[in-house]
This record gives structure tokens, C-alpha cells and sequence, in this order.
């Protein structure tokens, strides 16, 4: 079931992907809307609602190429997260269970 807690954790792990993206990749910083569904493994009606609100609040914005990109208040609201992000990590692949809906190999975003 989805809760408002649920979409909020997706909206923390939407911007944290496009964090290590931009990070990890600064000549190809954004990700399509299929790479976030496939690599967060979420139903596409979520995904489209919260890319909507992370754009209309100024967190993301979308290229003429469809690509979403982080903003600096984006990255601000990434870094001034309580739990710190490890930038080192080869994988931005999540994985999923039932107490952390949206972890990155067992760390919550």
C-alpha cells in the first residue's frame, strides 16, 4: 500500500540516484524515466507523480533529451539529508523489503 511516507522515502531516493549520477558522471549527469523506474523499482504512476513535484519545487529539472537532472537545491537538500551518502559505491541498484522500501544495499536514502 502506498502511504504518503512511502512517496516521501521515493522522493529522497529519486534525488539521492540523481545526486551520485551527477556526481559520478558529470558529462552525462541525468537519468530517463525508465532507468529511475528500473532502478527503483517503483510503479510508474509513483515515479511520474513524484518527478513531477521534485520538478515543480525546484529539486530536478528535464532536458529537451527527457533526461531528469539534479538541481543545486536539489544537491542541498540531498547534503543536508540526516543520513550521510556514500558516493564510492559502484551500484546505485536498490533493493527492496518489507521495514525499507527504498534501500541501496541495505542503507537507507
Amino acid at each position: 500500500m502506498e502511504t504518503i511516507e512511502t512517496q516521501k522515502q521515493l522522493r529522497r531516493s529519486i534525488l539521492a540516484l540523481l545526486y551520485k549520477t551527477r556526481y559520478a558522471h558529470p558529462d552525462q549527469p541525468g537519468l530517463l524515466s525508465m532507468e529511475l523506474e528500473g532502478l527503483l523499482r517503483c510503479p510508474r504512476q509513483s515515479l511520474v507523480f513524484n518527478l513531477w513535484y521534485l520538478k515543480d519545487a525546484g529539486y530536478l529539472d528535464r532536458t529537451d533529451a527527457g533526461r531528469f537532472l539534479i538541481t543545486a537545491q536539489g544537491a542541498d537538500a540531498v547534503e543536508s539529508a540526516s543520513t550521510p551518502l556514500q558516493l564510492d559505491r559502484p551500484s546505485l541498484a536498490p533493493t527492496a523489503t518489507a521495514s525499507t522500501p527504498l534501500a541501496y544495499k541495505g542503507r537507507r536514502m
